[in-house]
């Protein structure tokens, strides 16, 4: 029999357990050990985060021990629109073995890695009871992955559901489709790009971006949308403007590269992502991976204040992670100036040569090639990664990408993928112009 709880139910452990692996209100919390096969430091550590444990060493250190070491399987799938729907095995210590824990936190992280890879709203899960009830309790509205559900559930138009199978027969069977879409160079386009703090515009003739422009804006802290309705309006016409009036096409987000098998990355007020399979085509994932999970380390510092998770993107690959990394480099903010600020501060000091403004950015470049190595994980037969975003601007977004390419050549020589850079104004625009030829 399978057991559908509701996304408003929270389901507590029946289990005898340590109080350290208890949450306050009596369901089970897995806290990794000293010992714990996820927390694996890297060869090339950030300067200014020693505490950085790279989810792909963890992932693959796991998976490694799990081939000398007795365990069970347990399966997920997770289900989006029109059925459409991803299944995976995982090994799984069983109760009694000193890295249960490690099996919990492993799947749970790796179940959110995908809710935001590819979307869903309905997470079937079959194995470990004790896990199971973890993971239920987890992924339910008052559970600690709340804020994972509430958005699936607001962007699925469906209340969010966690499945508990008998049998792994039950989950449905996987299920993936994809879209030829962009390429369209032709004629005269406008591409727009809604940022976090800025709106990018571009005008594209025959291929060609015959004019870019940036107009700042803050629909974070802007509650009326009229504003924001008049800045994009008023942004358009004036781009129409150098077309001459004749726009065949209008199009927003994208990628241009003529590549395949590519992770587009921008790194700008948080962590924005596009894909290209390796047939060339679009997939109906989120690619949200501000959210997915790049840290197997639990410390607070990485916490990212949105969501309420510690180890995801946003924290690591944004204006974020420079502002995070800012004290231990030296540099102190008063509260209420915001990240485009403090990137511009942390950008002059590199100009002038600032030993502190270069850690900043050496760090966030091993973040980068630790986390695209974990993308690899997800994307399988990932070979091109486009880098865009202001983060990645100027020499410091230079010294990101060589740092990255430094991590990738040490530590995953088998990874085939090419990074690759714009020029620094494509870095800002690049997806309004790669939206016009959608």
């Amino acid at each position: 029999l399978s057991h559908l709880f509701g996304s408003s139910i929270c389901l507590y452990s029946l289990f005898i357990m340590d109080s350290k692996h208890v949450s306050h209100d009596g369901s089970f919390v897995p806290v990794l050990g000293e010992d714990s096969l996820l927390h694996v430091a890297p060869r090339i550590p950030p300067p200014l985060d020693p505490g950085f444990r790279p989810f792909v060493l963890g992932s693959r250190n796991y998976m490694k021990a799990t081939e000398r070491l007795a365990t069970t399987d347990f399966h997920f799938a997770v289900e989006r629109h029109r059925g459409l729907t991803c299944r995976f095995v995982v090994p799984c210590f069983d109760e009694g073995h000193g890295f249960f824990t490690d099996s919990c936190f492993y799947i749970e992280r790796k179940i959110k890695f995908i809710l935001w890879q590819r979307g869903g709203c309905k997470l079937y899960i079959c194995g470990n009871a004790k896990l199971c009830k973890f993971l239920a309790a987890s992924y339910s509205a008052a559970g600690a992955r709340a804020f994972d559900v509430e958005l699936m559930s607001r962007a699925y138009k469906v209340p969010f559901q966690t499945i508990v199978c008998a049998s792994s027969s039950d989950l449905p069977e996987a299920m993936e489709d994809s879209l030829t879409l962009g390429g369209n160079m032709n004629g005269n386009r406008i591409g727009f790009d809604l940022g976090g703090s800025s709106l990018k515009l571009a005008a594209v003739q025959e291929g060609k971006a015959v004019f870019t422009k940036i107009l700042h804006w803050d629909p974070c802290n802007e509650p009326d949308p009229e504003v924001h309705w008049e800045t994009l309006n008023s942004g358009i016409q004036m781009v129409m403007e150098k077309l001459d009036g004749k726009v065949d096409a209008i199009g927003g987000g994208g990628l241009l590269l003529g590549k395949r098998a590519l992770l587009g990355l921008s790194m700008g007020t948080s962590e924005a992502a596009g894909y290209l399979n390796p047939t060339g085509n679009v997939t109906s994932w989120l690619n949200e991976l501000a959210f997915a999970p790049v840290d197997m380390s639990t410390s607070v510092v990485n916490k990212d204040e949105w969501s309420g998770d510690v180890g995801v993107g946003v924290m690591y690959l944004s204006k974020e992670a420079l502002a995070k990394l800012a004290p231990a480099a030296g540099y102190t903010f008063s509260a209420d100036m915001d990240l485009t600020s403090r990137l511009s501060h942390i950008i002059a000091a590199h100009e002038r040569g600032d030993a502190g403004a270069a850690l900043i950015y050496e760090s966030v470049g091993c973040y980068l090639g630790y986390s695209i190595a974990s993308y690899a994980e997800f994307y399988v037969g990932l070979e091109n990664v486009f880098m865009m975003g202001g983060v990645t601007s100027g020499c410091g977004g230079d010294l990101i990408i060589s740092k990255a390419r430094e991590v990738l050549a040490n530590e995953f020589p088998e990874l085939a993928i090419t990074l690759h850079s714009p020029d620094d104004e494509l870095k800002q625009v690049g997806q309004a112009v790669a939206g016009a030829s959608l």
